[in-house]
């Protein structure tokens, strides 16, 4: 186990979930000084983690994998007066309109999650 007792667990797990996107890459830092290189496994949480401070950044309600998409559910208070911008910016990812245009969603495969995630961030921020 690459946190081997209970303590180090509940900590690790109550530090992350109060990290914000400022200090998410500091506590990442300090957990690999104190542990070494992380498994598989605790990338993909910390890499959720980022995907959840990310999407309140985005006005994004939810993202999930269902599927073979990546999926997200829309803050619509705030996306219905971009939805052009919107359109535009993921057009090329053939991205398609979910529920009445409440959310959208990319193909995805399983290994590409993050990296999909990624490029709906970076052509999105910008309108932010």
């Amino acid at each position: 186990n690459f946190l081997p007792s209970a303590k180090m667990r509940v900590w690790f797990y109550k530090e992350l979930s109060q990290t914000t996107l400022k200090s998410l890459e500091g506590f990442v830092k300090k957990t690999k000084n104190m542990f070494g290189r992380f498994p598989l496994f605790l990338n993909n949480l910390i890499g959720l983690r980022r995907v959840l401070l990310l999407s309140e950044k985005l006005w994004f309600s939810r993202v999930s994998f269902e599927g073979s998409f990546l999926v997200v559910s829309l803050v619509l208070s705030f996306w219905k007066k971009n939805q052009s911008f919107l359109v535009e910016s993921l057009i090329d990812l053939e991205g398609v309109f979910v529920e009445g245009g409440e959310g959208f969603k990319v193909s995805c495969l399983d290994d590409n999650f993050f990296i999909i995630f990624d490029k709906i961030y970076n052509r999105l921020h910008y309108v932010l």
